[in-house]
């Protein structure tokens, strides 16, 4: 049945309708980010109430990906199925419980359980999240669409820091992480209290003048029709680039103090402003991508800016007063790539199947971060600072170079 506010629901394809789905999707998508990076603010709490090493502390990290990347390709076909909304809600409770449970924790064994439980409701965000926006969001306004999704992601990253450090200096870490679980609790709220902006119409809006029919064929090894060369090419690609950037937003202060001789603040402020700079490349990132139809070519340049500019910072050689703005300026070509990141894998999505597809596609996301903080995680231990912050800018540059075979793989596409 109706209810009294799903009647008043504007009409599909106004501004007051897109703006509503696209403010009510990001709330949701900022949530989930700020959960991801809920715990390795605390980490150096933990590390010392727990006894850890960093490489255990990496390890919860690649936990949460872990269980996210594997529930997010199944969660695909849950949403093509039965829809986002049910499953939002199901994402949302899961998160919140896994901060309280980590609010909660005796020792590692919790910490581990805490990241698997926000990891499992994480796993439904982006397949439920874009099905909404490919579905209801009318085609003139889908490049802007992506770009505030991004920067509701970004700035969700941003604000766990922000909240969770000063929250436990002031109150200790398990205050923090309780405080934390309630935010799942009002995204519910708002799920709740407007259905309609988090349902999948069966027609989707954007299925006039898009890319990528239902019924196109993959003729690869009999594989699923949905699942095309481009597809997997956007599987790998998000592996390549998530690699990089979740392992620095886990330990790139630590790198950078080791390598600077810099303040904790100093590099955490140099993380903060690294994540709001990626919310400001994202929102002209949209601009952007709605200006060009070349969106792999905004990808590729973003890309290999971003990389040099992580070399520079692995040598050593800048001063300290250049540490902020290199990372501040990497950040922005981050976020500028996303935009367009996401139109590439519109273009590759059959219609009826874009569940599936962005559920497998970005699972890619978590398999690069289960990757990347483990990874770096090691080489911290064994005093290679330098070499961490190298391996993601080199982990960048596969993703240049896997961009461009998913421009050439898209041109070949009957």
């Amino acid at each position: 049945m109706s209810t009294a506010t799903d009647r008043e629901f504007p009409e599909l394809g106004s501004f007051k309708a897109d703006a509503e789905v696209i403010g009510l999707v990001g709330v949701a998508h900022g949530a989930s980010h700020f959960y991801q990076l809920a715990i390795p603010p605390l980490f150096p709490f933990l590390r010392e109430d727990f006894g850890l090493s960093w490489t255990m502390l990496g390890v919860v990290t690649t936990v949460f990906f872990v269980v996210s990347g594997v529930g997010q390709a199944l969660a695909g076909f849950v949403v093509d199925r039965f829809g986002s909304r049910h499953t939002l809600i199901f994402g949302m409770a899961s998160m919140s419980a896994g901060a309280a449970v980590a609010a909660l924790a005796g020792g590692y064994a919790s910490l581990l359980a805490a990241a698997a439980l926000i990891g499992l409701g994480n796993c439904v965000m982006h397949p439920a999240d874009y099905s909404v926006l490919n579905s209801k969001i009318s085609i003139r306004r889908i490049g802007h669409a992506f770009s505030v999704h991004g920067l509701s992601g970004n700035l969700g990253y941003a604000a766990a820091p922000a909240v969770m450090l000063p929250l436990a200096l002031l109150y200790g870490w398990r205050a923090a992480l309780g405080t934390a679980s309630l935010l799942g609790l009002f995204v519910i709220g708002l799920i709740m209290f407007r259905p309609r902006s988090f349902e999948v119409l069966e027609a989707p809006a954007r299925a006039s003048g898009s890319e990528g029919q239902a019924g196109a064929r993959s003729g690869v090894l009999g594989l699923p029709d949905w699942l095309t060369p481009s597809v997997i090419l956007c599987f790998l690609f998000f592996v390549a680039v998530t690699l990089a950037s979740t392992g620095l937003q886990n330990f790139a202060p630590q790198s950078l103090r080791s390598i600077y001789g810099i303040s904790a603040s100093t590099a955490t402020g140099a993380l903060t402003l690294y994540l709001l700079a990626g919310a400001c490349g994202m929102f002209t990132g949209g601009f952007v991508a709605a200006a060009s139809g070349r969106h792999e070519r905004i990808a590729m340049g973003a890309l290999l800016g971003c990389a040099l500019l992580l070399f520079l910072l692995a040598s050593g050689v800048p001063p300290d007063f250049m540490i902020l703005p290199v990372l501040g300026l990497a950040g922005f070509l981050m976020g500028i790539l996303q935009p367009s990141r996401d139109m590439l894998v519109r273009k590759a999505a059959p219609v009826k199947s874009s569940g599936r597809v962005f559920g497998l596609v970005y699972s890619g996301i978590d398999v690069g971060a289960a990757i990347g903080p483990a990874l770096l995680g090691f080489l911290l231990d064994r005093q290679h600072p330098g070499a961490a912050i190298s391996i993601a800018a080199c982990s960048i540059l596969v993703g240049v170079m896997v961009a461009a075979a998913i421009s050439r793989s898209l041109a070949l596409r009957p």
